[in-house]
């Protein structure tokens, strides 16, 4: 499965919607985009972790079947610190994709087999693209068999008259 680890507070400061809530509650900022990856990776299927800069571990966010690994880097470390750990670490660096605009970090984690992508490029990709995923049905349903065929060629076949 793929994995994605993302670099909590760039990604904050790289979208815009993201960055207003920040600005007024950086707890709530964090909540949001937590959510919000919650929502995508049910829909696309991945492992998420985010990393943040900070000690603070109190985030407010109800559970879902498939949870999001959170993870403060203090007192290890940096977040990049962290992220490059989990690169180094994993089983399979190819399978991940790292979220982050840092070029330091990003260079890093190629150099260890992961990839990159820049926040923005994820964000609209995948958390907006979401949105569409859920609420736009098929103009048409599909038919998939002779007998569905048969189905509703005798339904307009007889329903004509009324």
């Amino acid at each position: 499965m793929k994995t994605i680890i993302i670099d909590g507070y760039n990604v904050i400061h790289a979208i815009p919607e993201l960055y207003e809530i920040f600005l007024r509650d950086m707890q709530k900022a964090r909540e949001y985009l937590v959510r919000k990856l919650s929502n995508t990776q049910t829909i696309h299927s991945f492992n998420c972790t985010v990393v943040f800069d900070s000690k603070e571990a109190n985030l407010h966010i109800q559970k879902t079947n498939e949870p999001i690994r959170i993870i403060f880097s203090y007192p290890e470390g940096t977040a990049d610190e962290v992220i490059v750990n989990l690169v180094k670490e994993a089983n399979s660096p190819k399978s991940i994709t790292v979220i982050s605009d840092d070029k330091a970090l990003g260079a890093n984690c190629k150099y260890q087999g992961a990839h990159v992508a820049s926040p923005k490029q994820f964000w609209y990709s995948y958390v907006v693209e979401t949105k569409h995923h859920r609420t736009i049905a098929p103009e048409k349903p599909e038919i998939t068999n002779e007998e569905d065929i048969a189905f509703w060629e005798n339904y307009f076949k007889h329903n004509e008259d009324k």
